[in-house]
């Protein structure tokens, strides 16, 4: 007889995280009841779209979008419906359930969409099965009513029944839910059911009834999720079958794209090899779905938008809506699984846009900011609730004077280019947190991470407290020209003082973080080796764009020789083919960038020691390092804002201090490499935003760690609790009592020398000091001094005792 194999597939659900914050897996009977789409809505804030009967492939989809933003994957189930309908060509409402890929058949990738009546039904309904064999250009459609629990148990294959799916699924829970793959022999259910006995219980005879009636039970359309996403419940169900005895070698990736709508259904074979104790099962492929929304064109907002979108966040943070801290909270989970989700398009944007690789893509970017999510999640009761007063006098501590943290209102945060994930959404999730309504203006010169973060903005946050702008300098005056609350930039010192000066206008308080000429002192006591190691690390990622990089090193001249040699060797070590060739180096932003850095190295008085490659087709600029010994030199006057730094001999650490302090007086970051004394007298004597000594920017690299710069690299600072209380008003508040009216009476008119002398008696302070400044020890100190000894007398005394 021939068989026919048949794979299960149960798509496994997150337990939400590991940590305890986030509760084991769960598995969800019936992915269309309404019990499972409010465990949605509960665990991850997404609300469900509307659809009509059960079933529907929009309602199990509303988990992708919130229900009044679900308007891309509701078309996309239309023309779905449509291809259905056609095919069916009988005149019944259906819509899609899932779709499968059926593998490969005389070089035609065979595709198949299971839908369902809207219409009602009634239980126990027989699976109605239609197969239409076709090539991808025309999706065969398997349509059939719902499964009952009656039509799998008593499911026996005959040769002409080949073809029929069924649904028989289980899943075992171990740590998080794991996929059970099994394998269907056709002409005798009992022999199925007796491997499926095998595989889920135990071996002996005894335990097989035991085994098949759990199979039967979990049959009964039992699902879960994937762990990564939610919106892979839209495809709840996937089955496929492979007609032969083995499947095909060939498992390729069939996508069907909706016509109307940017987004389409992408499933996805991997090839995966399972034994089992009693016989070895069948290679078989492993389904995964993703719902892959493609990224639109760069587009400008209109300025009568901006001023449409601005009116409405005014009023909804008016509303009190954003003050609910169950309220911000949502919003941050949402925003948190949004990160998760468009992880994929955020990697490839940063790609395109400069060319950043996965590695610093994840780890400086993407994960940083959903890290940064639950962060705040975690910490934010604590961080919004009141705060008593240190220090009261007595007199009023019946006042009960406390501080209470109350969102700024409307904020502006305008990012950059270099790291145009991490820059943006950082503030972005301090101002949520702090019950801001918010406005992102994302980088013009990343323009394809800018549009992945509005699809972000519009899958997971509420439109009428938080959106994207974007465009270019016409914008953002435009911006600049409406109240804000707050506004918080970052980007260039020429820039910011634009912003501040137009935010004078309206005395509205800015957070610019800026940049800066930053020098790294390498001292005779360092380990040159390493510290050129550390430094060229900080020249090569994100090719150099880094704000808080070296532009310049200061080095002891008789280390000078050394540092140079570990620099190139360091170059040849982290790129074997050469910078150019590699994957992990990326490039300039844009041309004008390219053109500014090039004009600094061709003015160059200096001599180049390392690197000096340049490819204006590509926008690659080698790591290059110039040894000059000016400071007027062109290399030292302007940030490179690149893989291009300075390095200038000393002779004594006097020498080195004030050339740092003359060439940028408050720069964003210092590093400095030699003994504790050395770095210590450095931190001492030249000022900064931030410091890290034996290291480059290391300072900034700690998620939880106010940053910022001072004086012209910028004011303020945020990250971590720091970004709460950038968008946070501390309000002190007091509360009088009534019964305290005749303590405090002093204050009335007409005034009394008697009440007032009483008052001084209460709240005067005395001075520890005489009118020279040289501190008194009173009577008090003394007391103290004595019983202090005393009391360690007492203590020798007893320790002799028990010795």
């Amino acid at each position: 007889m021939h068989s026919v194999a048949l794979l299960v597939c149960g798509l496994a659900f997150l337990a939400w995280g590991a940590s305890a914050e986030h509760p084991e897996p769960q598995v969800f009977h019936n992915l269309t009841n309404d019990a499972f789409l409010t465990k949605v809505q509960e665990r991850r804030g997404y609300t469900p779209g509307p659809g009509p009967g059960p079933g529907n492939f929009t309602q199990l989809g509303a988990c992708v979008r919130e229900g009044n933003s679900s308007a891309p994957i509701q078309s996309a189930v239309e023309d779905l419906a449509a291809k259905c309908t056609q095919l069916l060509n009988d005149g019944s409402d259906w819509r899609p359930l899932s779709g499968m890929c059926l593998g490969q058949e005389g070089g035609r990738a065979k595709v198949e969409v299971t839908c369902a009546p809207v219409s009602p039904t009634t239980k126990g309904i027989l699976p109605v099965v239609k197969t239409f064999q076709c090539d991808a250009e025309e999706p065969c459609v398997t349509v059939r009513g719902p499964d009952s629990a009656d039509t799998v148990a008593k499911f026996a294959p005959s040769p002409g029944d080949r073809g029929r799916l069924v649904k028989v699924e289980t899943v075992e829970r171990v740590g998080t839910a794991i996929q059970y793959i099994g394998s269907w022999y056709s002409g005798n259910a009992e022999e199925a059911f007796n491997l499926f006995a095998q595989v889920l219980g135990p071996s002996k005879r005894s335990g097989v009834r035991e085994a098949k009636s759990r199979a039967r039970a979990r049959a009964k359309n039992l699902v879960t999720l994937d762990r990564n996403s939610c919106r892979r419940a839209a495809a709840a169900g996937l089955q496929t079958t492979f007609r032969g005895p083995e499947p095909p070698s060939s498992l390729p990736l069939t996508t069907y794209s909706s016509s109307r709508a940017q987004v389409q259904l992408e499933l996805e074979l991997i090839a995966k090899t399972s034994q089992t104790p009693a016989r070895p099962l069948h290679q078989t492929p492993t389904m995964s779905v993703a719902l892959d929304v493609k990224i639109p064109d760069f587009t400008h907002t209109s300025t009568d938008d901006i001023y449409r979108l601005t009116d409405t966040l005014r009023a909804t943070f008016r509303s009190n809506k954003t003050k609910d801290l169950k309220w911000r909270t949502l919003q941050l989970r949402k925003l948190y699984w949004a990160i998760k989700d468009f992880t994929p398009q955020l990697c490839d944007a940063l790609r395109k846009d400069l060319r950043k690789c996965k590695h610093e893509s994840l780890l400086s970017e993407v994960e940083w900011a959903a890290n940064d999510c639950l962060y705040m999640i975690k910490n934010l009761e604590k961080f919004a609730k009141d705060e008593s007063c240190e220090d009261v006098p007595l007199t009023y501590a019946a006042l009960k004077p406390r501080i209470r943290k109350e969102p700024l209102g409307m904020a502006l945060v305008i990012g950059a280019f270099n790291f145009p994930v991490q820059l943006t959404l950082l503030p972005i999730i301090g101002a949520i947190a702090a019950g801001c309504t918010a406005v992102l203006k994302p980088s013009e010169s990343a323009p394809t991470v800018a549009m992945v973060l509005a699809k972000i903005f519009e899958a997971a946050l509420d439109p009428k407290a938080y959106t994207v702008v974007n465009g270019a300098v016409k914008e953002t005056q435009a911006l600049l020209d409406v109240k804000w609350d707050k506004i918080m930039y970052t980007g260039s010192t020429a820039v910011g003082k634009i912003i501040a000066k137009k935010a004078a206008e309206t005395l509205t308080p800015v957070t610019l973080e800026l940049g800066g000429l930053n020098p790294a002192f390498v001292t005779k006591n360092a380990n040159v080796k390493l510290a050129a190691r550390r430094l060229m690390w900080s020249k090569c990622l994100n090719a150099g764009q880094v704000c808080i990089s070296q532009n310049y090193i200061l080095a002891d001249r008789a280390i000078v020789e050394p540092l140079v040699q570990g620099l190139n060797e360091t170059l040849r070590d982290f790129f074997p083919s050469g910078a150019k060739n590699s994957p992990d180096f990326a490039r300039i932003v844009n041309q004008r960038s390219f053109q500014r850095i090039k004009k600094m190295l061709d003015e160059t008085s200096g001599k180049i020691v390392m690197g000096g490659g340049l490819d204006e087709d590509q926008l690659y600029i080698e790591p290059t390092a110039v040894l000059v010994d000016s400071m007027l030199d062109s290399v030292m006057k302007e940030e490179s804002f690149g893989p291009v730094f300075a390095i200038m001999p000393y002779d004594t650490l006097d020498d080195a201090i004030n050339i740092a302090n003359q060439v940028y007086r408050t720069p964003l970051a210092l590093f400095s490499f030699g003994n504790d004394k050395e770095n210590e007298r450095i931190l001492n004597e030249v000022t900064s935003g931030g410091a890290t000594l034996n290291d480059a920017f290391f300072h900034a690299s700690i998620a939880t760690v106010p940053f910022g710069g001072v004086g012209e690299s910028g004011t303020g600072s945020y990250r971590g609790r720091a970004s709460f209380d950038m968008f946070t008003h501390r309000r002190s508040v007091a509360q009088t009592p009534t019964w305290i009216e005749k303590f405090i009476r002093v204050r009335y008119m007409p005034y009394s020398p008697k009440e007032l002398a009483r008052l001084q008696g209460m709240t005067a302070h005395k001075p520890d000091f005489d009118r020279n400044g040289v501190q008194v020890r009173g009577v008090g100190y003394w007391l103290g001094f004595v019983l202090g000894l005393g009391a360690k007398g007492a203590k020798g005394i007893i320790r002799t005792v028990v010795g």
